[in-house]
């Protein structure tokens, strides 16, 4: 890889399997809202759903923040070090943009 392009953040695909087990969690419980009460997957979700539902998201909310933060990190880092790069070669400063205006003295006529 260039280093123009780091390594995605692992944390990052953390969250979409968390998200998908979510996702699927939830449409588990919409299938088994409309199974008989003996189907073992109802009584599962009805002993277990609600924790598993809070654990999910809790695990998506940590997960999220956690690679945010990661991300923020590295980018500092990145920046920083192209910085550095960019120290290092001597540049050409550019003359100043901003000259003086000079106005014209007022001719009456």
């Amino acid at each position: 890889m260039s280093p123009e392009n780091p390594p995605p953040n692992p944390l990052f695909k953390l969250v979409v399997v968390v998200s998908a087990a979510f996702v699927l969690t939830i449409l588990l419980m919409i299938v088994t809202a409309f199974s008989s009460i003996e189907n073992p997957l109802v009584r599962f979700f009805n002993e277990y759903g609600l924790k598993l539902i809070g654990v999910e998201v809790t695990l998506i909310l940590g997960l999220a923040f956690a690679a945010m933060w990661l991300d923020g990190k590295q980018t500092i880092a990145a920046e920083q070090s192209a910085a550095e790069a960019n120290e290092e070669v001597p540049t050409a400063e550019a003359p100043n943009a901003e000259a003086p205006n000079e106005e014209a003295p007022d001719e009456d006529v």
